[in-house]
């Protein structure tokens, strides 16, 4: 599939007992400097989106959650939407904002129908910046063609995410950015150093984000164990791509490739047997994962 999305071949030949070899041709154009990443040499100021209304259109709790402390803690006033059509009933309302941070697959109305529709009959103006789980050239062509301005991939980078949104609103960044401090990961099943270094060690910020997961996660494992007993892997798919920023935000690192499997199901379509071994795992890392966390939330 990645090889098709840029435009390649891919060749494959077996022998029983003897081997399989596998051959790939990609062609990439020429690259001059201007097309090397810029260096990231400085950190925003703190006060960068002071006085800005953002409207952040997520219905994940916790990937909204997220956001919103990331943009307050540089000044922003932040609303929130869970869906497309209750963002543009805001809109309509007369609700006025300096740009909308908008999530691409959200239930009743996800981030293309209601860029198209706030594009055509609202605001042909105001900044959209989609917030998407897949960072596919295939992704960032949909965005624009809807009409948005950009995107950045969940789970969000502090640095690129809040840079993003004051490139976009027109300001600059002011302050050097301090050395960098990176938790140690003294607990492998997660880790909390990401909520740390964001919330700036927030400990009721760390403590809803943890409520928020050990309510969550249960359910959605429920969900799609019913799927996958059901066949629906759709389903299965879905509640993969669902959990996946929230467990990269915890640094639940270790079922990674698990879970990408899980969401790929139908694309791939996996052996119901290998299938169920990838959800086995799944379950019981989380399982473990939630038992653990609800630990260290009595005694934050």
């Amino acid at each position: 599939q990645l090889i098709d999305l840029m435009a390649g071949t891919i060749d494959v030949k077996s022998s029983k007992n003897v081997g399989t070899v596998i051959t790939f041709n990609l062609c990439f154009g020429k690259g001059t400097l201007k097309d090397l990443p810029k260096a990231d040499d400085g950190a925003i100021d703190s006060k960068v989106l002071n006085g800005k209304n953002i409207l952040l259109v997520e219905d994940n709790d916790m990937n909204r959650l997220f956001a919103k402390t990331l943009l307050i803690q540089y000044g922003a006033k932040v609303d929130e939407a869970v869906n497309g059509l209750i963002a543009i009933e805001k809109l309509d309302q007369g609700y006025s904002y300096d740009i909308i941070l908008m999530d691409m697959q959200m239930p009743k109305m996800g981030g293309i129908e209601a860029t198209t529709h706030i594009r055509q009959h609202i605001d042909s103006n105001i900044p959209i910046i989609a917030l998407t789980a897949n960072a596919f050239k295939q992704e960032e062509e949909r965005c624009l063609n809807a009409g948005m301005n950009d995107f950045i991939a969940k789970p969000f980078d502090e640095n690129k995410f809040i840079r993003l949104v004051a490139e976009w609103l027109g300001k600059e960044i002011l302050k050097p950015e301090e050395p960098t401090v990176v938790a140690e990961n003294a607990v492998k099943l997660y880790d909390l150093g990401k909520l740390n270094s964001i919330s700036n060690g927030d400990q009721l910020f760390i403590k809803k984000m943890l409520e928020l997961f050990v309510d969550s996660i249960p359910t959605t494992m429920t969900e799609m164990k019913a799927a996958l007993d059901g066949g629906d892997l759709q389903m299965v798919a879905d509640s993969a791509h669902r959990i996946k920023p929230t467990l990269q935000n915890l640094g639940v690192n270790s079922i990674e490739s698990e879970i990408k499997m899980l969401e790929s199901v139908v694309v791939l379509g996996l052996d119901p047997v290998q299938l169920r071994k990838y959800f086995l795992k799944v379950e019981d890392v989380l399982h473990s994962v939630v038992a653990d966390l609800a630990r260290v939330m009595d005694k934050l």
